[in-house]
Order: structure tokens, then sequence, then C-alpha cells
């Protein structure tokens, strides 16, 4: 590995966005070598919070809205997220598409890749991480994009302080590549220096058994499904041999290349919990009780009566009963207050305390103190088993 050099790294303004903060960044991954970056961060959090480390791809770098809507969604949610620029765009120069459109087929011979750059960057991004005072050093995870998606793969696999990682496209086989003439219209990124001949689940087994998500989707014009499915297949099998099938998921969306509502927030990997605040609380609460796939209820200041002009309506539901008496429907799923629960919801409670059930109603002060009740996670650990 290279000398870890001091990062130098200098905040160079920030923006105030109200419930989250934007600081634009830059360090030295190596002497000269200044990789920019964005760092998003709540507005008001206390305590170490986990991290993100966000990279992009190779599509105008960090200032693509669609790059920026992901690490704000962090740091909207408690997290602390970096995103940043790749070699050659955004603010970081640097020449990244060597054999791609530059002729420069002597970086093979040489044993060069732009991918191990990109991966250093990242690793020194990960040491920019842990020296924040904000930052909890031992929960960082990573995700990507494009060609930030094969840097997820490659940085998880090279450097195990990362705990979790979610690449999304970019995901495939060395053997499906060469088969589709995938090479032909793709970065040098995607592909690392092969001197043993290893392929993507290689990669993945180096990751195994942290926490692992492969994000695809079936209408890529270069990564294929008959590539990537084949590979979640084999570390599939890997994490099963370790003891940590639960571990590792692959979730598909029928779409070309780029972010899907369904990749980036709906992944079934596990235990599902539904959120409502203020007067989103109510169709939280009905979508619950509609749906036994819900393991818990989070709600944060909801209205008390369907009588509250903020209320949503629902034809004919005070026949049946007012928010607390229809809430009481959920027992016994959890339910978890973000700051104290209204008064009218001291009828809830009550029915939960006499089904024997209290423990399973909590208040927490924030959404950061927020874990999954012990009651879901044991029952969803009893159905892995």
């Amino acid at each position: 590995m290279p000398e870890r050099t001091p990062l130098e790294a200098t905040v160079t303004g920030t923006l105030d966005r109200g419930d989250y903060v934007v600081e634009k960044i830059h360090f030295q991954s190596l002497p000269g070598a200044h990789v920019a970056a964005n760092l998003y961060r709540p507005a008001h959090a206390a305590g170490r919070l986990p991290a993100v480390l966000y990279l992009c791809g190779h599509s105008q770098g960090k200032v693509n809205p669609s790059y920026q809507a992901n690490p704000r969604w962090f740091g909207q949610h408690g997290y602390v997220a970096l995103a940043l620029d790749p070699v050659q765009l955004g603010e970081c120069q640097g020449l990244h598409h060597g054999t791609y459109r530059e002729g420069r087929f002597d970086w093979p011979s040489r044993g060069y890749t732009p991918a191990g750059l990109e991966v250093w960057n990242a690793m020194r991004a990960i040491d920019y991480l842990q020296g924040r005072g904000d930052v909890d050093g031992e929960r960082i995870g990573v995700t990507g994009l494009s060609g930030g998606g094969a840097i997820s793969w490659f940085l998880a696999a090279a450097d195990d302080r990362v705990k979790a990682a979610a690449p999304v496209c970019q995901s495939g086989s060395v053997e499906r590549m060469a088969a589709d003439r995938g090479t032909d219209g793709h970065c040098d990124c995607a592909f690392w220096i092969n001197y043993h001949r290893s392929c993507w689940a290689d990669i993945g087994a180096l990751i195994a058994p942290r926490p692992f998500l492969i994000a695809s989707r079936r209408g890529h014009v270069l990564w294929r499904p008959a590539g990537y499915r084949p590979v979640a297949d084999r570390i599939r099998r890997q994490y099963a041999a370790l003891g940590a099938a639960g571990r590792f998921d692959l979730v598909e969306d029928a779409a070309p290349h780029g972010y899907t509502p369904k990749l980036r927030q709906d992944p079934a990997t596990g235990p599902i919990a539904v959120y409502g605040r203020g007067a989103t609380a109510l169709p939280a609460i009905y979508a619950a009780l509609l749906d036994p796939h819900v393991g818990e209820i989070i709600l944060e200041q909801p209205p008390e009566t369907h009588a509250d002009p903020v209320a949503a309506e629902f034809l004919g539901v005070l026949r049946v009963g007012d928010v607390p008496q229809n809430l009481a429907l959920a027992y016994p799923r959890p339910i978890t207050s973000l700051g104290a629960m209204p008064p009218a919801f001291s009828w809830t409670k009550d029915v939960y305390q006499l089904l024997g059930a209290g423990d399973l109603i909590r208040v927490i002060a924030a959404p950061r103190e927020w874990r999954l009740h012990a009651a879901v996670a044991d029952g969803a650990a009893a159905t892995a088993r």
C-alpha cells in the first residue's frame, strides 16, 4: 500500500439546508492528488453517527442530481454521507479513460488500472471519516452507482473497515463481459489487473460475511442478468457456508442503467417497519393494519383524532373507531413513538398493557436512536431458521 500521507483536509464552505448541512471538502489522497467531495450530515444531531461513503459514477460527478439525492437522504435520516468525485470528472483531475478512448493500451502491461486509484481515494475517504468527531468509525458502509458500483465491490473487498456494501448496477462476470463485448463500451475502472484469473464472485467472497446487497437492472445493456445472477448465486452459497445467509441478497428491477425507487428504497432484505410523521402517520397506521408483513409502526406527532383538520379522510373509519382505538388493532406488533405520545394514545397503551404486551410500546427521543424492536428481530430470526 502507498504511505498514508497527511490528508490536508479542507472545508471550503457549508450549505445549510434546514434539516441537513452540506460541507464542501477536498483532501489529498496522495501528496498533490486532490479529491473533491461533498459531505451531507444532519443539521441537528449529537454523538457519533453511522456513515455512508457514496461513490459517484462517470456522469458529471457529484453535481449530478441523482448523485446528490441519495447522500442527501442519508443526511436527512441520521447518517453522515460523503460523496466523492471520480477521477477525470467533477472537480477531480487526472486521466481515467485510458484504454477506453485514449489509446493507452500500455496500462494493463504496466499493471495499472484507475480502479486502483479510485479504491485508494475511497480508502483515504474512510480515513477522513474516521477522523471526524461526529462519525462512528466502526459503522461505515459504501454504496454507489455505475462506476461507483464497481468501486463499491472493490473497496469492500480491500478494506474490512467497510461494514456493509450495496453496489448499484455494474455487477456481473468477466466471462459475460467478454462474450457481450462489454469492454468495448465501458470505463477502465470496471476491471482490475487480473493476475489470478479471479471473477466477481471471488470479490464477493472477500466481502463475506459482512452485509452485502447487489442491486441490478435487468434492462442494462452491458451488465446483463446472465452475468450477475450466476455471480449472486455463487456468493449466496458462500454466505450460507459461513452461516451468514441472511446477510446477502440480490434485488433487481426491469429497467436500464441507473437508480429506480425499487433499487434505492425497497430491497426485500428483512423485516419491514413503517414510519409516519404528522398527517402521514395515519396512512402509516392503516398501511400496517392492512399489510401483515409490516412488523413495526413508528409514529411522530400523529393526530389524536380523525376530526383533526390535518388528518386525511378515510371513508367510514369513525364507524369503527378513532385513531387510538384503530391503532390498538396493530396488536401484537410493536409501536414506537418518536417523542412523547399524545395523551389520547394512553387508550392504546392501556389495551396493550391489559393484553400483557405493554413492553411493545416504547418512546425514543430521535430517529438516530431507533433500532428494530427486539420482538420483530427475534421473529425474523426464527423465520430464517
